[in-house]
């Protein structure tokens, strides 16, 4: 089935780059005409990371919106080119950030805002993975293309923060390989530094692909309770088993990861 989600992805992508050159043509008539476009749908073109980069200038070019699969570039400054000409375009460039959408990322923004916690003082966010060996045939573990533990899940865990506490003032790092033979970073330690929204929070992202025993994705201490959630999202699982969106239990986690919330506040603990 994973095999079968692969190839409807990429007859979806041959697809979507005949459509663009369908309505590159469809652009030509009309401006030959005299037509004018405004009535046009915009349309965003996705883009995945193992493709040619030039792609992304050439459908920029092109008058295309473009969405980019992670690791959006290389380096900031190919990253800065990209972004300046889709400006100068008029148009938008992003990168795909579906882990916006997780629900353990959700329930914790949902905590935030409701205050559960009181006053934030310690954010943790750890994605762990256990792979003691270099797996053959991936841009994760190449070392071209952007690949790396820290361009991979970093850039996920990193999103996340900035989405909640804005962006940081200050950055520290270590980031480190550790499995023999290996060509990529597969380990990071990352703290950002008093971030714009919660200065005083202290923000630690963490990942290794030496957790054969998981760490908690997520916890949070405030200064009335704490929320700790182990496992991961279920949605990209139920994706690559073939499951599609709408099927019954599609993306709901088992009872057993759970999170679980304890909060003191007047005398009054609750503890779930």
């Amino acid at each position: 089935m994973a095999e079968k989600a692969k190839f409807d992805r990429e007859a979806a992508f041959k697809s979507i780059i005949g459509a663009g050159r369908q309505s590159e043509n469809a652009v030509a008539a009309e401006e030959k005409n005299g037509k004018k476009n405004s009535d046009r749908v915009q349309r965003a073109y996705y883009l995945d990371r193992d493709l040619d980069k030039a792609l992304r200038r050439m459908a920029l070019e092109a008058g295309k919106n473009v969405i980019v699969e992670k690791p959006f570039t290389a380096t900031a400054e190919q990253g800065q080119e990209l972004v300046d000409l889709a400006r100068s375009k008029g148009l938008a460039i992003s990168v795909y950030q579906n882990r916006r959408w997780d629900s353990d990322f959700l329930t914790v923004r949902e905590i935030l805002n409701k205050g559960l916690l009181g006053r934030l003082v310690e954010f943790e966010s750890t994605f762990p993975r256990y792979r003691n060996f270099i797996k053959p045939g991936t841009w994760k573990e190449t070392g071209e293309l952007g690949g790396g533990l820290t361009y991979n899940l970093g850039a996920h865990v990193i999103d996340q923060a900035v989405q909640l506490f804005g962006m940081p003032e200050a950055v520290f790092a270590d980031i480190a390989t550790l499995r023999k033979d290996s060509k990529v970073d597969d380990y990071f330690i990352i703290h950002l530094l008093r971030p714009s929204k919660a200065p005083e929070v202290k923000i630690t992202l963490k990942s290794s692909y030496l957790m054969c025993e998981p760490e908690p994705r997520f916890i949070l201490h405030g200064t009335e309770g704490s929320f700790v959630k182990y496992g991961l999202d279920r949605q990209e699982a139920d994706l690559n088993d073939g499951q599609m969106p709408g099927t019954p239990y599609w993306g709901v986690e088992d009872e057993s990861t759970w999170g679980l919330l304890h909060t003191e506040k007047d005398g009054n603990v609750v503890h779930y």
